[in-house]
């Protein structure tokens, strides 16, 4: 049932059509009108049914939730009120939180309009806001949006997932504090009560790094986690650990199944200890925020301790699917989620792979046998989600296998002294005891992660690969698995073409990628960014806005990495080399000619024998006419660039009609990429 709903999630996702819907709905009632008839086969005409139920629900749910995110904002700024609905988020220059809008006021129309949309504000750096604060403001409220730039993080699809409909930055003097809501939300009553146990730490004399890590491992909260103590964690191959998720609630439930044990011997003590597990175990996800990657955990481990009333059978891919399509079918948008996928990968990876890592191999010595174990759960998790890894994060960890033998077991002890601390708080001794033993193993902890990350060769970075690559990278994982089962030579055979292929397909890549000559307009809000490549993995950059280059590497990371270019060459104003020639912001490459105009410089000005150029890029700056521009330049195309402003752009674009030369507005349409050798 779980292979259907995915299916009907992604066709409503990526192609929200409700006569699909109408289609899958009446497909399925065919199927059961067949099932009903006597000369079809009716156990697949009823299983057709069945999925194309399925399917069709999981599309009308999917498109139902999407909907309720996405809204029609006003391009014009308007007064709203809304909620506060979490904790501030401190940035580098503002505070931003997550609004709950319930309604606008229009000025124009003197209206006001009910809306009920989550929104990310972000306000001065000064704004001291808590949740469940109620707030007017004035301002414009955008829907996300992404750059389109090659290779970018898909910051909107990431927001809508979220349920995120928009953002809005507001000023000082554009906002005031209305009052507090009278009653709080559950999720809001669940924040405010780990506001209070992340204060409670806060007693504890611990440095910033270790208190961020404490909160990170037992409340969930990663908010003041800095980048040096993520990288550490991510190179080192144990990032999981800062996300509060299955291997922290694994240990809350072998704490309880441990305390709890005694019952099992009275009458109906087994009923009451796995109805007490459930109970305690959503306690903890309320006193950390009912976070959806606790939430899904939470349910997981409420199915599996429900079966132990009615089963002895531990838990199994069943009951992960399961634990999947409840969660699904509550927020279907969680299938996109990064964390929902490699949390069920990993949990999937070790269902199936450590029985044949025990299999394997069985220890005598108990010790042995806890490292044995611990590396095989490692081992199992990493492999089923090394394609996720390797997509998402374009890295892969090498010492992994040590890194967690350690770490996890450290963050274990952490939990349950950190448990100690919260519930003895009344007792002076137990406090200084446990307090001292959190700053030993936090030390030991960060001291361990820092130690490996900074290993050579810790990490294999900076793996780009095609969705083809990583799918035959998991189709490769399941033939090894299966040749591993059951050894045959057929088994073999088609692990080893798979291997082959793979390698034949980054070769091919690497080949075509040396051959690249191309010229990319970046959609740079500041002002024009065009990188001109060439087949020698050699590039130079221009920038009307002066940024500086080291900005630039790192807001394109992904795509220089990917085409494995060296840091491109700054552009000066007067520039000759083989491969390119700049004076006075006009640009020729290969056999192209770039004009950049950004002022009025070249206005009101004709040439008997105009240049042609093959792209004029129109920055920010220049207000003028295209036609101002013709007597000097014979125009083949123009490039509105990211930063001008909205209501120019248009009078561009509308004027470039008029004169009939193609446009492209950067703004609209994202990057834009003119392979040379191709033309």
């Amino acid at each position: 049932m779980l292979v259907p709903l995915l299916m009907g999630i992604g066709i409503g996702y990526y192609v929200p059509d409700q006569n699909l819907i109408y289609f899958l709905f009446a497909l399925s009632i065919g199927a059961f009108i067949a099932h009903k008839c006597s000369f079809f086969k009716k156990n697949i005409c009823f299983g057709v049914s069945l999925y194309t139920l399925v399917a069709a629900m999981g599309v009308c749910l999917t498109i139902h939730q999407v909907d309720s995110i996405k809204y029609p904002w006003s391009k014009a700024e308007q007064l709203y009120c809304g909620t506060i609905q979490d904790e501030p988020q401190i940035k580098e220059k503002s505070v931003c939180h997550t609004v709950q809008i319930n309604y606008m006021y229009s000025a124009k129309n003197r209206q006001t309009k009910a809306i009920d949309r989550s929104i990310l504000l972000y306000l001065p750096s000064n704004t001291a806001l808590n949740s469940g604060d109620k707030i007017y403001f004035f301002g414009k409220i955008n829907p996300p949006q992404n750059n389109g730039n090659p290779n970018e993080f898909d910051y909107a699809s990431y927001l809508l997932n979220k349920g995120i409909s928009g953002s809005a930055y507001i000023y000082e003097g554009s906002w005031r504090k209305a009052g507090h809501e009278a009653k709080l939300s559950l999720s809001q009553e669940a924040l405010k009560i780990r506001s209070k146990l992340i204060a409670h730490f806060d007693r504890i004399p611990l440095s910033k790094d270790d208190r961020a890590v404490l909160n990170a491992i037992t409340l969930g909260y990663q908010a003041d986690l800095s980048e040096g103590i993520k990288d550490n964690y991510s190179i080192s191959g144990v990032s999981h650990i800062l996300s509060l998720s299955g291997l922290h609630i694994g240990f809350l439930y072998a704490l309880l199944i441990l305390l709890l044990k005694p019952l099992d011997k009275i009458r109906g003590g087994k009923t009451f200890k796995q109805l007490f597990i459930i109970i305690l175990m959503w306690v903890f996800a309320f006193i950390t925020g009912l976070m959806p990657p606790v939430m899904r955990t939470v349910i997981m481990f409420t199915i599996m301790a429900l079966g132990q009333l009615f089963s002895t059978r531990p838990i199994t891919l069943n009951t992960l699917a399961a634990t999947a399509f409840i969660m699904l079918v509550i927020h279907p948008l969680n299938m996109f989620d990064v964390s929902f996928q490699l949390s069920f990968m990993a949990v999937a990876g070790i269902l199936v792979i450590m029985p044949l890592w025990k299999k394997w191999w069985q220890p005598r010595n108990r010790a042995v046998k806890y490292i044995w174990d611990l590396s095989g759960v490692s081992i199992s998790a990493q492999a089923a989600t090394i394609p996720f890894l390797l997509y998402y994060f374009h890295n892969l960890p090498t010492y992994f296998i040590l890194t967690n033998l350690l770490v996890i077991f450290l963050s274990s002890l952490l939990m349950y002294a950190a448990a100690i601390n919260l519930l003895f708080f009344f007792i002076a001794p137990v406090q200084l005891v446990t307090g001292w033993l959190l700053s030993l193993m936090l030390k030991l902890l960060n001291g361990i992660t820092a130690f490996m990350s900074h290993l050579p060769y810790s990490s294999i970075d900076h793996i780009y690969l095609s969705a083809w690559q990583i799918g035959l990278i998991a189709s490769l994982i399941v033939a090894w698995l299966l040749f591993i089962t059951k050894r045959s030579v057929p088994r073999l055979a088609s692990c080893l073409v798979g291997i082959t292929f793979l390698f034949a397909l980054q070769t091919h890549a690497d080949y075509t990628d040396k051959l690249k000559q191309e010229i990319v307009f970046f959609n740079n809000r500041k002002g024009a960014s065009i990188q001109f490549i060439l087949p020698n993995r050699i590039s130079y950059l221009f920038s009307s806005s002066h940024e500086p280059k080291e900005q630039f590497i790192k807001a394109h990371k992904d795509f220089i990495y990917k085409n494995k270019l060296y840091p491109p060459i700054s552009i000066a104003e007067s520039m000759h080399t083989g491969f390119i020639n700049t004076h006075n912001h006009i640009i020729h490459f290969g056999n192209k000619t770039i004009g950049v105009v950004g002022d009025k410089r070249w206005a009101y000005k004709a040439s008997r024998h105009p240049l042609n150029i093959d792209y004029l890029v129109i920055t920010r700056g220049y207000y003028g006419k295209i036609v101002y521009l013709t007597g000097l330049f014979n125009i083949k195309q123009v490039v509105v660039d990211g930063s001008v402003y909205a209501n120019v752009s248009e009078k561009v674009m509308k004027e470039c009609k008029d004169l009939r030369i193609k446009c492209i507005n950067l703004n609209l349409n994202g990057a834009y990429i003119s392979k040379i050798n191709n033309e």
